[in-house]
């Protein structure tokens, strides 16, 4: 989990800002889980979750200078192959798909005003109410 999670991130993220400072301007996302103050039932997730959490609030604070947000976004439980083999659809209302995620994304590189979100961690459903979009079902 903190290979493919938090490292692999700050690894992407490294390079990517190499493109966005001389631009003056850019937008990281990291994929997430909005702990704050409970625990995880799992060690691993757990650290991890906060690790990404963590990071992205201090690219917050050192981009800001470079017009750089980086934002924590936290999907709902995504309706991969596994979950709907499992049970669960979208008939179940607690699933939604990646298609969801991406248009949080796409809403946040639209904002003109992203940098007051920089350095949250923002559920997409939040992120829905606020920008008026919806999940493909």
């Amino acid at each position: 989990m903190m290979g493919a999670g938090a490292h692999a991130y700050v690894l992407t993220a490294r390079d990517a800002v190499l493109l966005m400072i001389p631009q003056q301007k850019g937008l990281i996302v990291n994929i997430t889980a909005q702990l704050g103050d409970t625990i995880s039932a799992n060690l691993y997730y757990d650290l991890a979750m906060n690790a990404v959490n963590r990071m992205t609030l201090v690219m917050a604070k050192e981009l800001k200078e470079y017009n750089v947000s980086a934002v924590a976004l936290c999907p709902g439980w995504m309706r991969t192959e596994r979950v709907v083999d499992a049970g669960f659809g979208p008939e179940d209302g607690a699933t939604e798909t990646t298609a969801y995620v991406g248009r949080a994304v796409v809403a946040l590189a639209m904002d003109a005003h992203v940098a007051s979100l920089s350095g949250r961690a923002i559920e997409v459903t939040e992120l829905a109410r606020a920008y008026g979009f919806t999940d493909v079902d």
